[in-house]
């Protein structure tokens, strides 16, 4: 609860600064009285209003109401504008239908502006969209995403007034079933999270404590490369060629490789195998991990074991004169995770 206050609260200081580029223009005008009430069609979302004026003081207010009638106030009087300052606010709406903006002040003439930020909607590959959840953080509203190949899909989600997105949830759907479970974006993880996915239509879910956030869904293709289901089977890597692999939600299946690192061309020369995983933020205990079966100079392997958490892990082995070396990595997801990774090795 504490959490979901500052977050709120952090939202109010920052309200007045809303970036409204993605915003769709409902009315605008010029009030003629000192108490005007104007009428405005309104669908689900979040209603941006702004209003100036150079020389007096005016209260705005947003009111519900039948056909040709005032009704109940959603948002209390609210100072906007005052001596020349253009001051605006956010009052979510969760049901279309027509509304009215109520202003009065202590003169006519004041400049006034309606926007509306949709909830929901179509989202474009690297293009940010101006978000609402209505700021109660229990409904999700959801935004459609067309993969058209393999790879990897980069969520992010920040606050559209200043940057402090507090208490944002994602989850990913495909085919109305949930593919991927409830996550939060923490500021950790620049307020996004990455999914593994293969070539479809998702449907991404957001709650926030936030009325407005920015919400980016970039998709990045990625051509996996071989991988053996056993030991026996494991695909080679050769150096400086990277083993790419995409792990889709709810898959545990393990992927075997092999490295063969040469002889040491002088003394005390080792070689270095890098894994990088980019994946989603189930819990901490998440990531791709990797068990490493690394040949003995005379006989047997050891192990080696990491896990790969939105990061990379290097592993220096030394090299014999006269004798090369095998490496067997398995890698498979932990704990539900999705996302891709790359194993190379110089």
């Amino acid at each position: 609860m504490t959490i979901c206050c500052v977050c709120i609260f952090f939202f109010l200081m920052c309200a007045f600064f809303v970036d409204a580029s993605h915003a769709a223009s409902v009315k605008s005008g010029t009030t003629t009285r000192k108490e005007q009430t104007t009428r405005v069609n309104l669908s689900a979302g979040t209603a941006l209003i702004t209003v100036y004026d150079n020389d007096s003081w005016v209260y705005a207010q947003l009111q519900s109401g039948g056909k040709n009638k005032l009704g109940t106030a959603i948002n209390g009087d609210t100072l906007l504008a005052e001596l020349g300052q253009k001051k605006s606010f956010t009052v979510p709406v969760k049901k279309a239908g027509a509304y009215f903006l109520y202003l009065h002040g202590t003169n006519k003439g004041a400049t006034y502006s309606v926007q509306q930020i949709p909830a929901g909607g179509k989202l474009k590959s690297g293009t940010p969209r101006l978000g609402t959840s209505y700021a109660d953080n229990t409904t999700y509203v959801f935004y459609k995403i067309h993969v058209p190949a393999k790879g990897k899909l980069r969520i992010t989600a920040t606050d559209a007034s200043c940057r402090y997105p507090g208490f944002s949830k994602i989850k990913l759907k495909k085919k109305g079933r949930l593919y991927s479970g409830e996550e939060y974006l923490f500021r950790g993880m620049g307020y996004s999270t990455v999914y593994g996915v293969k070539k479809g239509t998702y449907m991404i879910g957001v709650r926030s404590s936030s009325e407005l956030y920015k919400i980016t869904a970039t998709f990045t293709e990625v051509v996996p490369s071989k991988y053996g289901k056993t030991k026996s089977e494991a695909a080679v890597i050769e150096r400086n060629t990277p083993a790419r692999g995409v792990v889709l939600a709810k898959t545990s299946t393990a992927r075997w490789y092999k490295i063969t690192l040469p002889e040491s061309t002088r003394k005390g020369q080792k070689r270095a195998i890098t894994i990088k995983a980019s994946n989603n933020n189930k819990n901490l205990n998440s990531g791709i991990k990797a068990i490493m079966l690394i040949k003995k100079p005379k006989k047997g392997f050891i192990k080696r074991t990491a896990v790969v958490n939105n990061d990379s892990f290097v592993k220096k082995l030394s090299v014999f004169k006269n004798r090369t070396r095998d490496v067997y990595v398995k890698v498979y997801p932990k704990n539900g995770t999705t996302g891709t990774y790359t194993i190379t090795w110089k």
